[in-house]
């Protein structure tokens, strides 16, 4: 029997490594394939992660939100608080989605001020 601390092989039947004295199994671990697994390999890879629902939609809406601070408030802010409701409706869970929307409602909420504050003389500048 082989153990699968140090590799140490032992009689059939031992509880203990004569080696290391870790306590023995029922026999080596093996891997998928059906062969001794090495303990001293690298783990096994980890599945990537699968990309998020409306990555680019959030993405959007939170640039789009942070430009309506400085042009086009009217229309990115919009935009950005659209993108970033349909990117949280199919799932997105990052804050990028959240953060568009709010920076969105910033931007359409600075422009409606300077609007009421120039007298709708911004309107002309559109």
């Amino acid at each position: 029997m082989v153990c699968n601390k140090c590799g140490a092989n032992n009689a059939d039947g031992v509880k203990f490594c004569s080696s290391c004295g870790n306590e023995l199994s029922g026999g080596a671990p093996v891997n998928s394939y059906g062969t001794p697994a090495n303990p001293y390999s690298a783990p096994a890879e980890t599945p990537a992660k699968t990309a998020q629902p409306g990555k680019g939609l959030a993405v959007a809406s939170m640039v789009c939100g942070i430009v309506s601070f400085f042009i086009f408030g009217l229309v990115l802010g919009v935009l950005a608080i659209i993108f970033g409701g349909v990117a949280k409706s199919k799932g997105n869970t990052s804050p990028m989605a959240t953060a568009g929307i709010v920076c969105g409602a910033i931007g359409l909420g600075l422009y409606l001020l300077v609007l009421i504050i120039c007298g709708g003389s911004m309107i002309a500048m559109m």
